[in-house]
C-alpha cells in the first residue's frame, strides 16, 4: 500500500504532512504505534525529498515492530526461527558401525519410514556423543545407508574445517569408546571404523546462536539448492597386518556349516567373530582392526581365521598371541574351544583391501561390519620342509588319546586338526628350550599305540641343532608341562639327514637294538 500511496503523492507533486499522515495511517498496520509515540503534525509544503524520506522511516518502523514481535496481534507470539549458514569447505570424518539388531529390507529405501525413525535414532546419538567430545566445533552428522550385516551403519560426521577435524587415529581412539557405551545404539564392539573423507560437505549446516540446544538440523528442514555431501569411503591401510587362528570348538558339525550363505554358518560366523573380536579389542586395543572367518570345518568344528591389525608396527608375534590370546579364546564360555586346539601363526597375506567399512564386520566387532576386501589367505602352520642351509632333528613321543583311523591319512580333518594341536604346543616348548635357534616343528605322522606321533624339529642352521641327549633332555622337561597329553617317558630326539626327513623307524630300531647288544655284552663280560 505505501508504494501505491507514493505513486499517489508523487502525481500530486505537493501536499501537507498532514495529509501524508492520513493517507498512512488510512493504510492497514499489523499493529498502532506505541501510545508513547507523538506525531507531530506541521502545516508545511511537501517537497518530493520529503515524501520519499517520510515513507522510507515508516516503512522500516513496520519492519522493526515486526520483527521484534511488538507488532503481532494480541496473543500470537514470534516463533524462534534459527539461521542455518552455509560452510564452504566443511570438513568430514567417514565413520561406520555395527548395530546389535535385525536388519529388515526397508532399510535400504532411505524414504521408508523404518529408514526415517533409525536415521534420526542414530543422527541424534551420534551428535550428542559428538557434540560432548568436539564442542562448537562440530556441525553435524547424516547417516548415508544402512546394509545388512547385523544392521551395518555408514555415516559422514562434519566439522567446521580442516583445521578443527580430528584425526582418524584420535577420533577412533576416543569416539569409538562413546559408541560402544551407548545403549542407544547397540554397537558391536570392534566394529567401529573412523577414516579421513575425501570429500569435503558443501551443505554442513550451522545453527544460529540463538538456536536451543541444536545439534543438528531439525529432520523435516529442506534446504533449496543443498546437495547431500558424497558417501566417504574409508580407505584401510595398505598394509594391514594379520594373523592366522585356528581352533576347535567343541559342538557338532553340520553340513550347512560348510556354505557360507547358510543361515547356519551366519548365525555362527557372528557368534565367533563377535567374541574373538571382544577378547583381541580387550588385549590390543585400538592396534586391532577385526577378524574374519575363513572356513568352519569338520572335526567338531574347526574356525580358520584371520586377525587383522593396523601395521606390521604393531602386530603381535605368534608366540606373544598365543601365551595371551589362546588362554583367554581357551576360557570363553561363548566358544567352548577344545583345549589344546588353539594355533596362532603369523600369516604371509598382507590385506590391500580399500574398504567402504571397517573390518568385515558380520560383527565388526570387526573394523566395520560389511568390509568389502579382498580375499584374505590364512596360513596354517608352516609344513615347509627344512631349506639346505637349515638343520633338523627328529622328534617322536606318545599322546594319551584314542587313534582314529583317520589319522593316519595327512589329508583328512582328523590329521589336520591334531597336526595343529601339536605344532602349536611343540612349538612353544622348543622355543623355551632352544631359544632364538629354533625356527618351527612340523608332524610327519601318527600311528597307533595310544597316537604315537612323529616329528621334525627345524633349526636356523646345522650348526645350531642340538645333541640328541641335550634335546631329548630339554625338551622332554618343557613339553611335559604343554597341554598335551604326552605319556612320561616315550619323549625320545633323533638325528635326521640334512633334507629333514626322519630316518626310518627301522634304521633307529636297528642303532638301539645294536647300542643294547653291545651294553649286554659288556655287562656278561
Amino acid at each position: 500500500m505505501e508504494f501505491f500511496t507514493l505513486i499517489f503523492l508523487f502525481t500530486g507533486l505537493l501536499g501537507t504532512k498532514a495529509d501524508l499522515v492520513d493517507t498512512i495511517d488510512a493504510t492497514p498496520t499489523p499493529t498502532p504505534p506505541p501510545e508513547d509515540v507523538t506525531i507531530v503534525v506541521t502545516e508545511l509544503p511537501l517537497t518530493t525529498e520529503e515524501i520519499f524520506t517520510a515513507f522510507l522511516e515508516q516503512t522500516t518502523t513496520e519492519m522493526i515492530l515486526l520483527s521484534t514481535g511488538t507488532g503481532l496481534p494480541p496473543g500470537t507470539t514470534k516463533a524462534a526461527t534459527a539461521t542455518i549458514t552455509e560452510s564452504p569447505s566443511t570438513a568430514t570424518l567417514a565413520l561406520k558401525f555395527s548395530m546389535n539388531q535385525e536388519y529388515t529390507a526397508d532399510l535400504a529405501d532411505s524414504s521408508t519410514a523404518a529408514y526415517k525413525k533409525l536415521d534420526t535414532t542414530v543422527t541424534t546419538e551420534v551428535d550428542s556423543i559428538s557434540q560432548d567430545l568436539y564442542g562448537s566445533d562440530y556441525v553435524g552428522s547424516e547417516v548415508n545407508s544402512f546394509t545388512e550385516g547385523s544392521v551395518i551403519v555408514d555415516m559422514t560426521l562434519k566439522f567446521k574445517s580442516d583445521n578443527v577435524v580430528p584425526s582418524s587415529t584420535t577420533a577412533q581412539e576416543k569416539l569409538s569408546l562413546k559408541l560402544v557405551d551407548s545403549s542407544v545404539l547397540k554397537v558391536i564392539k570392534g566394529s567401529i571404523s573412523i577414516g579421513s573423507s575425501n570429500s569435503t560437505s558443501s551443505n554442513a549446516t550451522t545453527a544460529a546462536p540463538n538456536a536451543t540446544n541444536a545439534r543438528t538440523a531439525a529432520p523435516n528442514v529442506t534446504r533449496a539448492g543443498t546437495t547431500k555431501a558424497a558417501t566417504a569411503t574409508i580407505t584401510e591401510s595398505p598394509s594391514t597386518a594379520t594373523l592366522a587362528l585356528k581352533f576347535s570348538m567343541n559342538q557338532e558339525y553340520t553340513a550347512d556349516l560348510a556354505d557360507s550363505s547358510t543361515a547356519a554358518y551366519k548365525k555362527l560366523n557372528t557368534t565367533v567373530t563377535t567374541e574373538v573380536d571382544d577378547i583381541s579389542q580387550d588385549l590390543y586395543g585400538s592396534d586391532y582392526v577385526g577378524s574374519e572367518v575363513n572356513s568352519f570345518k569338520e572335526g567338531s568344528v574347526i574356525a580358520d581365521m584371520t586377525l587383522k591389525f593396523k601395521s606390521n608396527d604393531v602386530v603381535p608375534s605368534s608366540n606373544t598371541a598365543q601365551e595371551k590370546l589362546s588362554s583367554k579364546i581357551a576360557n570363553s564360555t561363548v566358544l567352548k574351544v577344545i583345549k589344546g586346539s588353539i594355533s596362532i601363526v603369523a600369516s604371509n597375506s598382507t590385506s590391500s583391501n580399500a574398504t567402504t567399512a571397517a573390518a568385515n564386520a558380520t560383527n565388526a566387532r570387526t573394523v566395520a561390519p560389511n568390509v568389502t576386501a579382498a580375499a584374505l589367505t590364512t596360513a596354517s602352520p608352516s609344513t615347509q620342509p627344512a631349506s639346505p642351509s637349515e638343520g633338523t632333528l627328529g622328534l617322536r613321543f606318545s599322546l594319551k588319546d584314542t587313534f582314529k583311523s583317520d589319522l593316519l591319512n595327512s589329508s583328512s580333518d582328523e590329521f589336520r586338526s591334531m597336526a595343529t594341536t601339536v605344532v602349536k604346543e611343540v612349538n612353544k616348548a622348543s622355543s623355551k628350550a632352544f631359544s632364538t635357534s629354533f625356527r618351527r616343528s612340523i608332524a610327519n605322522s601318527f600311528t597307533n599305540g595310544s597316537i604315537v606321533t612323529d616329528m621334525t624339529l627345524v633349526f636356523k642352521d646345522k650348526s645350531s641343532v642340538p645333541s640328541v641327549t641335550n634335546a631329548t633332555q630339554d625338551l622332554s622337561v618343557e613339553l611335559l608341562k604343554s597341554s598335551l597329553n604326552i605319556i612320561p617317558g616315550s619323549i625320545s630326539t633323533y638325528s635326521t639327514s640334512s633334507s629333514g626327513c626322519p630316518a626310518p623307524p627301522a634304521a633307529m630300531t636297528l642303532t638301539l637294538l645294536s647300542l643294547l647288544l653291545t651294553r649286554l655284552a659288556r655287562i656278561a663280560q
